[in-house]
């Protein structure tokens, strides 16, 4: 199947069907893998070694080797950096290349201002939660299309509970932050804009690996 979407987000996009090996297969259904989403100008590497640490990268990539995954790609989001600030990544695991970038939202329980600053994974927190996701059921739901986000770790085991999901919002933009000097607030889910969501939507089709991190917290 070849998806040409140049005219609407710069992007060829190229996937054909495949399997993924996980271990938690309850939660995880088989997408589409082997899968080549080719921007046509690449991120510089500048602003790749400046916001994703060896470490990050690292936990990532032996997250996938003890479950036997073979992921193409990878989102990181970290919560270290301001909502006025590019911080949600998608990242080519074999090149380990940084291939877009754009806004994201933290729930207004971490913090109503630029930075997150509290995290939780309570019920009606209204909190960002950090730590290991895939996605999952894609739905439409009031926010229009949407994928729900499953928690792989203790720290987020409440997320389909609390229903975390991905989706976009009219607060989250370059013209929202440079107005307001940052993006509004979800309730505690990983919110982007409506054209981010479209250019990220095969990558998320995929139940690709999300893992939400702050730089400060381990």
């Amino acid at each position: 199947i070849n998806h040409n979407l140049i005219s609407d987000t710069g992007f060829d996009i190229i996937h054909k069907r495949g399997n993924i090996r996980l271990s938690i297969p309850q939660i995880y259904q088989p997408g589409f893998v082997n899968y080549t989403l080719v921007l046509l100008q690449l991120e510089s590497d500048r602003i790749f070694t400046r916001y994703i640490p060896e470490s990050v990268l690292f936990r990532v990539e032996w997250h996938l080797l003890l479950n036997g995954c073979n992921d193409v790609y990878a989102i990181l989001i970290d919560m270290s950096i301001p909502s006025d600030e590019k911080r949600f990544f998608v990242i080519h695991l074999p090149t380990r290349r940084l291939v877009y970038s754009t806004y994201v939202a933290h729930g207004r329980g971490s913090g109503r201002g630029r930075y997150a600053e509290k995290f939780s994974d309570e019920q009606n927190s209204y909190c960002t939660t950090l730590g290991l996701y895939r996605t999952g059921e894609y739905y439409i739901g009031k926010h229009g299309d949407s994928y729900r986000m499953l928690g792989l770790e203790e720290c987020n085991k409440n997320a389909v509970l609390r229903y975390i999901v991905i989706h976009s919002a009219w607060y989250v933009s370059e013209e929202f932050a440079k107005k307001h000097g940052r993006c509004g607030n979800s309730h505690g889910c990983p919110a982007v804009s409506e054209e981010a969501f479209k250019i990220l939507k095969p990558v998320l089709e995929q139940k690709v690996l999300i893992y939400i991190f702050h730089l400060d917290i381990t």
